[in-house]
């Protein structure tokens, strides 16, 4: 997942500013829980309740716990060219 973002200084994003990144270099997040707040400039770490951190790390844990792959995780791909296409052909014709 980090390998999207090239030399370990850009790994270093606030969250804060996650829409902005992804929309710059093409990434979206795939299998984040419906229940918690979308990254962006409203969400707030420090007010995530437990359970709401449980849901984002669960399938991790249960992942490495278990030494399998049979829990759905958090993910940051890169977008296709399909889907870039489309996000900014919308953007600039609306």
């Amino acid at each position: 997942m980090l390998d999207l973002f090239g030399d370990a200084e850009s790994k270093k994003m606030q969250y804060r500013k996650w829409l902005e990144t992804a929309a710059r270099l093409g990434l979206c997040i795939i299998n984040w829980p419906d229940a918690v707040e979308a990254l962006g400039p409203l969400f707030s770490l420090k007010k995530l309740s437990s359970g709401s951190l449980s849901s984002l790390v669960s399938g991790y844990i249960e992942n490495t716990m278990n030494g399998d792959h049979k829990n759905k995780v958090i993910e940051i791909v890169k977008w296709s060219e399909g889907m870039i296409n489309c996000c900014f052909n919308y953007v600039y014709n609306h």
